[in-house]
């Protein structure tokens, strides 16, 4: 939850809130590498589903499917752009990891070399990491993965719906993906940067641009707003168990062994 409270303040494709995860579990005592390999594979998981939503959709349109596409350029382009990056990504661990060496085994003694090096390796384990519990079929992080974007765009559907809009379904998921990609720019909240290409996006698909404006500002308070508040609370909640903990370690142990 403070995790989220960073996303909140911070919209840069979740970076904020890994971030203030990644200082948490190190201030617990887990190790530096597990973090790093697991917040990849977190990252991974959540976004898997945005990228396959987009190459899916762009498909359907493609087969005709799905109803005339209001603006094929724009799904085409941003269709194959996530596929390339699928690929790319997919090769990432047989590319970076040419052996099962420790993060710092064999890299040099200077600062800028080993942290290279511990990326290298932290992003090739940590999308192996991610593969694997895909592989094993887990109902919680199949659902959490997907029900991240699900529910999302449920709240954006509603918010679209409240004001007398209902764009199709195609519409609806390609704008709101494509959309999000605004969030990158770190900008306190997403504010402006979501905003405009949502509304953005959706006008390039022909939706009404009041509506459109209305959903998407609605939206983004919703989004923005309930997790802030709620995450805040926990980030409080966060610092005062770090600083009354005797032995920070002993939280982090059952997900160290995990």
């Amino acid at each position: 939850m403070a995790e989220q409270a960073a996303n909140s303040l911070l919209s840069a494709s979740g970076a904020g809130g890994l971030a203030v995860g990644a200082w948490a579990l190190d201030r617990l005592g887990m190790s530096r590498e597990r973090i790093a390999r697991r917040t990849v594979a977190f990252f991974f998981l959540t976004s898997l589903p945005n990228v396959a939503a987009v190459i899916l959709f762009a498909a359907l349109y493609l087969l005709g499917i799905l109803d005339r596409d209001p603006d094929p350029a724009l799904t085409y382009s941003f269709g194959t752009g996530a596929l390339v990056a699928t690929v790319v990504v997919l090769a990432l661990p047989m590319l970076l990891c040419r052996s099962g060496a420790s993060p710092l085994q064999g890299a040099s003694t200077n600062g800028l070399a080993a942290g290279i090096h511990s990326l290298r390796y932290s992003l090739a384990h940590g999308i192996r990491d991610a593969l694997s519990s895909l592989r094993r079929r887990s109902i919680g992080v199949t659902a959490g993965s997907v029900g991240t974007m699900v529910f999302d765009l449920a709240v954006l559907g509603g918010c679209f719906r409240a004001f007398g809009a209902s764009p199709a379904l195609g519409v609806l998921v390609l704008g709101y993906l494509i959309g999000q990609l605004g969030g990158n720019l770190p900008l306190p909240g997403g504010l402006g940067g979501i905003e405009g290409g949502l509304v953005g996006t959706f006008a390039l698909y022909h939706q009404p641009l009041a509506s459109t404006t209305a959903a998407v500002l609605v939206y983004h308070a919703i989004s923005l707003w309930i997790p802030a508040l709620l995450g805040s609370a926990a980030f409080m909640n966060l610092r005062k168990t770090l600083a009354r903990e005797h032995h920070p370690a002993s939280i982090c142990a059952p997900a160290a062994a995990a």
